[in-house]
């Protein structure tokens, strides 16, 4: 490795810190070394000189590398930091390592420090690695969780194998009046909602091999007996390595209502203007005739949409 690295070395023997410089330079190539003994001096040393690896001897006339561990722990967590001891037992090495220590080397074996610093820093390569895809997968999870609780259509979340609620948006529990709690654990034709129960089992049970069902106008009904048209399109996808099914509910009640409204304003205005008996045209921006009423061209023995087309064409002049 051609990149210089600042190795701190814990030791209060100057002869077993220059042992394991030399390992070290070795298996690097380029290093900055600095040889600490005491507490204090070791927390100078990590605000300063912002060490890269840490090489500490286990016992010290004034200092320890456990304590040592804990300090660094606390302040670079990301630094690998290796114990360098005269001897071991098997009991006091499992306690190194279970409170933080990346390895232990015996000083008689000397030899094999080159090798644990470069499977240290391999490993703390690793480590950034999943750190920062862990970082990506937390931050994409806050997004998702923002959009879901902030959407404004209902979201379901089902267990693809079970069929069961595992999770439900604010959105939804407001539409429908069912709390959280009575959502999850449930198979959602077990809520009541649909009216057509049998036809929602059979093709909710069709979902996992479909990939997707989209009911343009379906009636639910709410938890106090009212009815509501929804848009209800579902699709399974992978999470986590397992088959979850989403299921996005648009409530369409207030768009119906409107269409409603104005077929029935379209058939009236129709009625009136079919029988009235004065002459009515309705002409688009081009100036082509889109309606005339009947009363024009009754006499003249043809049918409106007729003269629409021959006046469309020029044909007729009238």
């Amino acid at each position: 490795m051609s990149t210089s690295i600042r190795v701190l070395i814990v030791e209060d023997l100057p002869t077993d810190a220059e042992l394991a410089e030399r390992e070290v330079l070795a298996v690097l190539g380029s290093c900055e070394f600095r040889r600490v003994e005491t507490r204090e001096e070791f927390l100078v040393a990590l605000e300063e000189f912002r060490p890269g690896l840490i090489v500490s001897d286990f016992k010290m006339p004034n200092f320890d590398g456990l304590t040592a561990l804990k300090l660094a722990l606390e302040h670079s967590p990301e630094v690998p930091f290796i114990i360098l001891t005269g001897s071991m037992n098997e009991d006091t090495a499992v306690e190194c390592l279970k409170a933080g220590a990346w390895d232990y080397v015996i000083k008689e074996h000397v030899k094999r420090l080159g090798p644990a610093v470069q499977s240290a820093l391999k490993q703390k390569k690793l480590r950034k690695k999943r750190r920062k895809a862990e970082e990506k997968l937390k931050a994409s999870e806050t997004r998702y969780r923002r959009l879901f609780e902030s959407a404004k259509d209902g979201i379901l979340i089902l267990d693809a194998d079970t069929g069961k609620v595992v999770d439900v948006n604010p959105f939804l529990i407001q539409l429908l009046g069912y709390s959280h709690d009575e959502f999850l654990g449930k198979k959602i034709w077990e809520l009541g909602l649909f009216k057509d129960v049998a036809a929602s089992v059979v093709a909710l049970k069709e979902l996992p091999e479909k990939q997707y069902i989209c009911f343009e106008d379906l009636p639910l009904e709410t938890r106090d007996g009212r009815r509501i048209d929804v848009e209800f399109v579902s699709n399974v996808y992978l999470a986590d390595h397992a088959k979850v099914v989403q299921c996005n509910i648009r409530d369409i009640t207030e768009r119906k209502q409107a269409e409603e409204a104005l077929r029935e304003s379209q058939e009236k205005y129709k009625i009136i203007t079919e029988n009235m008996s004065g002459s009515v045209w309705l002409m688009d921006m081009d100036l082509k005739a889109t309606f005339i009423s009947p009363s024009v061209v009754r006499a003249r023995g043809f049918t409106v949409e007729e003269v629409i087309d021959l006046r469309q064409s020029r044909r007729l002049d009238f």
